[in-house]
């Protein structure tokens, strides 16, 4: 894999670090995610928020590739202080959401967006539903700070799009003022 002109900040929530570990799918392709961002050289944005997630659910190869990172000193940690609480996506979970439920998934997960505004913009995630959230708060913003959210299982050609520079696409966009 060669690597990327334009190399990246992600966050990689931690559905892909646990695909990542297991024995089946979707193990190969969270592999490829994580093994790519090292190829293209990208680096990955962390935080004790994220670091929680990961070590619940005992990631192995995971956090053997976070050591690996570390060491090629592709690593930025984000502390709890300099994530901004974006105040218009807190907003848009109360207001656009109706069930509490909702509400409560999209908070759980609204450090990644946070993050992502932080770094790159561009968040690694399994997770449709708090992207289909995220979607429906993000609608209706003139002046959208745009993140993207990208889900591995959707894209065959995920080295690909690692080795470009994770290029901005509009059917990956969240947009949050």
């Amino acid at each position: 894999m060669k690597r990327a002109a334009n190399s990246k900040v992600v966050v990689i929530d931690s559905c892909v670090a646990i695909g990542a570990s297991r024995t089946k799918s979707p193990s190969s392709r969270s592999r490829q995610v994580l093994q790519g961002i090292i190829s293209a050289d990208h680096k990955v944005c962390w935080s004790k928020a994220l670091r929680k997630e990961w070590t619940e659910n005992q990631a192995n190869f995971a956090l053997q590739w976070l050591s690996t990172m570390v060491a090629k000193k592709k690593f930025i940690f984000l502390k709890d202080e300099d994530i901004d609480q974006n105040p218009a996506l807190a907003e848009g979970i109360e207001r656009k959401l109706k069930k509490k439920s909702e509400k409560e998934a999209a908070n759980k997960d609204a450090f990644l967006i946070n993050m992502a505004l932080k770094a790159d913009r561009v968040v690694f995630s399994y997770d449709d539903v708090a992207r289909n959230l995220f979607i429906i708060v993000s609608e209706g913003y003139n002046e959208p700070e745009k993140a993207m959210w990208i889900n591995p299982k959707e894209r065959e050609d995920i080295l690909s799009v690692l080795e470009d520079g994770i290029p901005v696409e509009n059917k990956s966009l969240l947009k949050i003022t």
